[in-house]
């Protein structure tokens, strides 16, 4: 998902002087020429429990409503679910297939949407655990995916710029959302369902009317690329994080925090180092986990003042997703590592 905004930063640091340094001083870097490179430290692990869950990165992450079973999509094409007790997979819902680039699953835990590489969303009833259904959502990799509450509605959004809304029962083509100007990273229905919201590259999230699709003027700012979005119902807010720039060219990974109701910023703060890659938001609201493709490691953070309340050390690469259980008590992160990690929330 982040491969446009990496790649640059690979082009100016590896190639030209540094790649000069690399190949000069080799042989003192790894000590013998002829021999082993050092030994990496072994990454000191937090976490309560890890799920070697796919053989690619984990691109999605989720909890049932109950609490007690995790669903999880990767670029190896599965999509899994989980048993949390146990740590075993319950079923798999696509055993194989294109890569999955983004998942959702309704407020009730019934239905379980995933977008592939190809533009092709499934859809599952978990329930009876099969698939229901396929659409045709376009001829680009479908990087965002919504469900209204009322279990009506299907939101995609691709990296061919497209909105898209889809009748989740029949699978019809409902309407197509106009103006956006670059990729679709994520989407979601505001608190009452009357609006569309999505993260792209610009000056703020977009907003659309659902009944009629027009857009609306943004009340939400982010002076950069929005990764991911997640909503509060129960506390009124919206959370974005992604990526950020001056005129410098120096980004961070930075994260806001609006009052859904009139669009006020409550909280503006930069939690990684070049980009966060996924937020969510306690149901509590109490608490904030963010994540970065950069680091491995998973944050943790005061809602209101943006403090550091915690850092979740285990996997060995970049984590692409988190979400927090239905009580709050638990954090479920999935990484580029191939591993769906369950970690015991602090509370203070």
């Amino acid at each position: 998902m982040f491969q446009r905004f990496i790649h640059p930063i690979l082009q100016s640091h590896c190639y030209g002087w540094l790649s000069a340094v690399i190949a000069t001083f080799f042989c003192l870097i790894t000590i013998n020429c002829g021999g082993d490179a050092p030994k990496q430290p072994a990454v000191k692990d937090d976490s309560a429990a890890t799920i070697k869950a796919h053989t690619a990165p984990v691109t999605a992450v989720m909890f049932t409503p109950d609490g007690k079973q995790i669903v999880s999509a990767g670029r190896d094409g599965r999509v899994v679910v989980w048993d949390v007790a146990t740590k075993t997979a319950v079923v798999e819902l696509l055993p194989k297939g294109d890569q999955i680039r983004s998942a959702t699953i309704s407020l009730d835990g019934k239905v379980v949407a995933v977008g592939n590489e190809k533009g092709i969303v499934s859809i599952f009833d978990l329930g009876n655990r099969r698939l229901v259904r396929q659409i045709n959502a376009g001829n680009d990799a479908i990087l965002a995916l919504a469900i209204d509450s009322k279990e009506s509605w299907l939101l995609t959004g691709s990296k061919d710029k497209q909105v898209k809304l889809w009748d989740l029962v029949t699978g019809n083509s409902s309407k197509q959302f106009e103006g956006s100007f670059d990729r679709i990273n994520t989407i979601a229905f505001s608190s009452d369902d009357k609006l569309v919201l999505a993260g792209s590259s610009g000056t703020g999230i977009r907003i659309w009317r659902l009944k009629d699709a027009k857009p609306q003027d943004s009340r939400f700012q982010y002076n950069g690329e929005i990764y991911s979005l997640a909503l509060n119902i129960k506390q009124g807010l919206i959370v974005a994080g992604g990526t950020t720039g001056n005129v410098s060219g120096l980004h961070d990974g930075r994260v806001k925090i609006w009052q859904e109701s009139d669009g006020k910023e409550l909280l503006n703060f930069a939690p990684h180092r070049l980009v966060t890659s996924s937020v969510a938001a306690s149901p509590q609201g109490d608490i904030l986990a963010t994540s970065s493709t950069t680091d491995a490691i998973v944050r943790l953070w005061n809602r209101e003042t943006g403090n550091s309340v915690g850092t979740l050390t285990g996997h060995s690469k970049g984590v692409n997703s988190v979400c927090f259980s239905p009580d709050g008590n638990l954090l479920a992160s999935g990484g580029e590592d191939g591993t769906v990690k369950i970690w015991n929330v602090p509370r203070h």
